[in-house]
């Protein structure tokens, strides 16, 4: 299920965005404090964020901005909203993907949403990329890198070697500490498992 994190100082908005969303099968979560943005982000791992441009003092096109400047969250799409009926200079160049008026058609809303949501990522996706990255980094033969294999056993890799190789799961997947969850020796299989746990959020 995709995860929209939707941003805005209006708890009554937050409830219709979150109840309609959530018919879709989009999982959701309200915040009221774009001070909370950054520590939401890293707790619910959303897939794109619904973001009011007035938010009390604070303004959404800077907190857009910040993001966008940051590596752990530049990926992430944001969809600005607003009463304001024009987009300006300072939402174009603040790295929105998308507008959307005030009030706003639900029809409309999920239909932007769709259009810019990342697709899911597949196992199959996840565990032919984590080969992929083994067979560049180790010089693995690729018909030998198979779902039993061992990282540390059958393919023998050294420290450095290693850590090459979950520098470039973590950017590829865009997930932070890796290393943290591989106690051990560990096969190929339970690699890409604990990949997919983190990508997804269920990692333990």
């Amino acid at each position: 299920m995709h995860r929209v994190l939707v941003i805005d100082d209006n708890p009554d908005i937050l409830v219709v965005i979150n109840t309609f969303l959530n018919i879709h099968d989009i999982s959701t979560r309200g915040v009221s404090d774009g001070r909370e943005v950054l520590d939401e982000i890293e707790s619910f791992k959303p897939d794109l964020l619904l973001l009011d441009v007035k938010l009390g003092d604070l303004d959404g096109r800077a907190i857009c901005k910040q993001l966008k400047s940051n590596v752990n969250t530049s990926h992430l799409p944001v969809i600005l909203f607003s009463a304001l009926d024009n987009i300006d200079d300072s939402m174009k160049e603040c790295g929105m993907v998308d507008f959307i008026t005030k009030p706003f058609d639900l029809n409309e809303l999920i239909a932007t949403i769709k259009k810019h949501i990342p697709p899911k990522i597949t196992h199959e996706q996840i565990e032919n990329k984590v080969k992929q990255i083994l067979v560049d980094k180790l010089g693995v033969n690729e018909t030998d890198c198979t779902d039993s294999s061992w990282i540390k056993k059958d393919l023998d890799a050294n420290l450095i070697e290693l850590s090459e190789v979950i520098s470039n799961c973590e950017k590829h997947f865009r997930i932070k500490k890796l290393d943290v969850y591989l106690k051990g020796d560990i096969t190929v299989a339970e690699l890409v498992n604990v990949i997919e746990g983190l990508v997804i959020g269920d990692a333990d």
